[in-house]
């Protein structure tokens, strides 16, 4: 496995609208079997146009399909809901990051969206 994260963290260095990226799911658990696909959130760029770009993470999976031999479903974790954004910054781990200050930036926002989510559903 070790091989395989380190050929991912390599091909996510190279794609720029990358900020950082976090492992989760079972992979990260240890959990993982043969069968078991890699979870990854990806935080991109601020400015980065997914509506422009609409096949960017199809791209995303199907070259790390390729490079990993498992497939790889991605997560937007900056779009995501903010339960699945709490799950992924709390049991996932960060296996690739370009910018510390702005992925730490999104985790104090990320935190406080999701209090207030709470708050606001109790």
């Amino acid at each position: 496995m070790i091989n395989t994260l380190k050929k991912i963290t390599e091909y996510l260095s190279r794609e720029k609208p990358i900020i950082a990226a976090y492992l989760f799911g079972s992979t990260a658990k240890g959990g993982a079997t043969e069968k078991s696909d890699i979870d990854i959130g990806i935080l991109l760029k601020n400015d980065f146009n997914l509506i422009a770009n609409f096949d960017y993470k199809l791209r995303l999976m199907g070259e790390l399909k390729d490079l990993t031999g498992k497939a790889v479903d991605i997560v937007f974790i900056d779009r995501a809901d903010p339960i699945l954004q709490h799950h992924i910054r709390k049991h996932g781990k960060i296996i690739f990051e370009r910018d510390r200050r702005k992925r730490i930036v999104y985790e104090i926002k990320a935190r406080k969206d999701y209090f207030d989510f709470l708050f606001r559903h109790k």
